[in-house]
């Protein structure tokens, strides 16, 4: 068990101050018998010199070399074997004198063998040698000491050898406590991966929940599984779901188109019912580009980007029925899990798809007049404060056109509700057809239309009424029914704020030249100026 660089550090750290403590002891030790004793003296300081320069040599060396565990198992073995050779020499200092605490040393390095080896055939070899080397000291040093005998080296080699037998015990809980750690810190990294992943899975899918509309849903379905695979050749064909092969439509992710329409319903079908798109559906198999069959060659040729090695397939299913192609070109073949959040990405897709297609068709209800096509009043009534401020804004005026059918409750009764319908119809397809798009129809009630025109002025404003009640007189009831008589409108038109202060104000007046052309003459236009003129030079006269 070889150290990191700081514990390996800290270490040589210890045993310099181990090894100063041990020339002190000694010193202090052998004082009295130093200034008797010319040689120990002289013998002590070279010994004492060499080892404290050998054990700052050691550790300056140590520190700046052992950096990799190669380096670190050389000077681990170097450094052993020189503090044996010390150990004996202070040992040889000494035994004259009756002292062992020397073997308290040793078994200090067999521990520092444990730290720095661990239970390895190394630490057991430098083991084996420092026993030895006991037996060496006593059998060459101690032996002719009268105070120490022969059991206080059995006692320390028994000692030696005890400690040799825990430290291998201790050494191999400790190796089975910091493997049962290492499988559990991987674990733990591998389990954190899949959090990550899993979090990151989820943050896809609300991002794809938050879709508004079709386009928004396939937009983000394309973000999300380019987040999944890294590669930007993704497609998504939707079909048609009634069947019109024009109405199918492409998306890509690498130029981002916007539902291009393309004419592939009938190949798809026929592709549909080839093994090999079978086999990559059901079990999981990618097609490779290179062995790709004439059959499925339509499929390559729908990728826009660099071509890969692998191509996946994915069905798009909406309400347990098929409603599209996901097309996926990739370097490497997908994972098992990888595959697997792909298919809950496309999963979510078509439920989205639904869920977006009813809000569009609630929507829609909302909006938009269910017969006629034309807007709904109540969606009209939500829009008019942003035509005002577009008008207050531009310091122009907004025409109001009042539309009525002529004669609509006798069609009505005399041909049935049904041709009434068709006559509601036919009349806001027209005026869908001569108005400009900037126009905002209205089925305002009944048989009665409000259109909202911004930035006109009066005589434009009733050239439009003429022309849109020129378009629809032309427009005969033969087209319905047997009746040869044609559909004719009454309109009244008003400007705001000309003809009144408030927006309400302005369609009442509206509503009421409206009403002085059907008194009159019917298909006619009026506006509510000329009304306002006739009854000023009315009240002028009765004045009179």
């Amino acid at each position: 068990m070889l150290l990191e660089m700081t514990q390996f550090v800290k270490l040589e750290k210890i045993l310099c101050i181990l090894r100063y403590t041990l020339i002190f002891i000694t010193v202090f030790t052998l004082e009295k018998q130093m200034y008797l004793n010319e040689r120990l003296f002289s013998t002590l300081m070279i010994l004492s010199v060499g080892g404290a320069l050998w054990s700052t040599m050691i550790y300056i060396v140590c520190k700046k070399w052992g950096n990799t565990f190669k380096r670190q198992y050389v000077l681990g073995i170097i450094e052993w074997i020189m503090d044996l050779f010390f150990i004996d020499c202070f040992a040889h200092a000494l035994g004259y004198y009756g002292d062992g605490f020397i073997y308290l040393i040793m078994m200090l390095m067999l521990l520092v063998s444990f730290v720095r080896y661990g239970v390895s055939v190394t630490t057991f070899v430098l083991d084996l040698s420092m026993i030895g080397n006991a037996y060496f000291t006593y059998s060459i040093i101690y032996r002719h000491v009268y105070a120490f005998k022969d059991q206080n080296l059995i006692i320390a080699i028994i000692s030696m050898l005890l400690m040799m037998g825990v430290c291998f015990y201790l050494g191999n809980i400790y190796n089975n406590l910091i493997r049962k750690l290492n499988r559990v810190e991987v674990d733990n990294g591998v389990l954190t991966q899949n959090i990550q992943q899993i979090n990151h899975f989820y943050s896809l899918i609300t991002y794809i929940y938050q879709s508004t509309t079709i386009e928004i849903t396939i937009t983000r379905a394309l973000k999300s599984l380019y987040d999944m695979v890294k590669e930007p050749n993704i497609v998504i064909i939707l079909y048609d779901e009634n069947g019109i092969e024009s109405n199918a439509k492409m998306y890509n992710y690498c130029d981002n188109q916007k539902g291009k329409s393309i004419y592939i319903q009938k190949e798809i079908e026929s592709i549909r019912e080839h093994k090999a798109y079978k086999n990559c559906i059901l079990n999981h198999e990618p097609i490779i580009l290179e062995n790709i069959p004439e059959a499925l060659k339509l499929i390559r040729s729908l990728l826009v980007g660099q071509e890969e090695k692998y191509i996946y397939l994915f069905s798009v299913m909406k309400n347990n029925k098929e409603c599209g192609l996901i097309i996926i070109n990739v370097k490497k073949r997908l994972d098992t899990l990888c595959y697997k959040y792909i298919e809950e990405i496309i999963c979510h897709t078509g439920y989205v798809m639904l869920r977006t297609e009813a809000m569009e068709r609630e929507r829609a209800k909302v909006i938009f007049d269910q017969l006629t096509g034309a807007k709904t009043r109540h969606y009209m009534i939500e829009n008019l404060p942003k035509y005002i401020s577009a008008t207050h804004s531009k310091k122009g005026q907004l025409g109001i056109l009042f539309v009525d059918i002529d004669r609509f409750k006798h069609f009505n009764d005399y041909y049935g509700h049904a041709t009434g319908d068709l006559i509601l119809k036919k009349v806001s397809q027209i005026m869908h057809e001569v108005l400009c798009k900037d126009s905002f129809i209205t089925r305002y009630g009944g048989e009665e239309f409000l259109v909202i025109v911004p930035q006109i002025q009066n005589e434009n404003m009733y050239k439009l009424g003429e022309k849109l009640r020129s378009a629809i007189e032309v427009c005969s009831l033969q087209e319905i029914t047997y009746d040869t008589s044609c559909i004719t409108v009454s309109i009244g038109i008003a400007l705001y704020p000309q003809d009144g202060e408030t927006i309400d104000e302005v369609i009442k007046h509206a509503d009421e030249a409206m009403y002085k052309v059907k008194q009159t003459t019917r298909n006619n236009v009026c506006l509510y100026q000329d009304i306002k003129v006739y009854q000023d030079i009315k009240e002028a006269g009765n004045e009179r």
